[in-house]
């Protein structure tokens, strides 16, 4: 089993099979490349809160048939060269208060993150900024990345395989 597989089966001991009849107010997903050492994190700045990395995603829209819609409409709109057919996810997530959280892998190489939609579009001194990048799985314990709960458990993960490579 390689290191990406092991990485993912590791985060998902702390996952679980989505309720069908649950609908959160939030999906998001953390996508990382083929070989599991990044993940894609979206730098925030919001006005009066100190700079934070968030996955990618957002609120259901009436639209959205299910959580998993809501995440790959939400990446179309926010980055506009990951295609969400070129994601393979998982079947279990994770769940934080009131988000769904998809793992996924991006099958495609060194994609360089674009931002799009209103994301882009928004009013910075109003909204904040929106900024994508490929970041280091062994830095999430360096980064404000939020939740806090859902970083720490794959932080944990890393540092579980990492200590286990050694």
């Amino acid at each position: 089993m390689n290191t990406l597989n092991l990485l993912i089966d590791t985060i998902l001991e702390s996952a679980v099979l989505p309720d069908e009849k649950y609908r959160p107010k939030r999906a998001r997903a953390i996508i990382f490349d083929q070989l599991g050492k990044q993940f894609i994190g979206m730098a925030r700045t919001k006005p009066g809160r100190d700079p934070y990395i968030s996955f990618p995603g957002g609120h259901l829209e009436s639209s959205d048939k299910t959580p998993l819609d809501a995440v790959k409409r939400e990446l179309e709109e926010e980055l506009t060269n990951v295609h969400p057919e070129n994601v393979n996810y998982s079947e279990k997530i994770l769940r934080y208060e009131d988000e769904f959280f998809f793992i996924g892998i991006l099958n495609e190489p060194n994609v360089e993150l674009i931002l799009g939609g209103p994301e882009k579009e928004g009013d910075a001194e109003l909204y904040g900024t929106y900024d994508p990048k490929w970041l280091l799985v062994e830095y999430i314990p360096k980064l404000n990345v939020l939740p806090k709960e859902i970083s720490t458990i794959i932080s944990n993960a890393f540092a579980k395989l990492d200590s286990a490579s050694r």
